[in-house]
């Protein structure tokens, strides 16, 4: 029973007309898209999960020996360390 009327949910969203979203704080005041992005970005990069999850997967990615580090933005400037 869950299954046709999720289907149905799906297809009704898919037909609907997109209008545009305004966004309004508690005072009635608009919110910018990019405090909406900063907001969002913070409370999903706070999150132990989020933060679990990157830490695992990500490392799996890296070569430790890579020529191109030495040209990433990370490695350049006052970042990068002096030997």
């Amino acid at each position: 029973m869950a299954a046709p009327y999720l289907v149905w949910l799906g297809v009704k969203s898919w037909r609907a007309k997109a209008g545009a979203v305004e966004i309004r704080d508690q005072s009635g005041a608009s919110v910018s898209s990019s405090v909406l992005f900063r907001n969002g970005f913070l409370v999903a990069s706070s999150n132990p999960k989020a933060i679990l999850f990157a830490a695992a997967l990500l490392p799996q990615f890296i070569d430790a020996h890579c020529a191109c580090r030495r040209n990433s933005p990370c490695s350049s400037g006052r970042l990068r360390s002096s030997k």
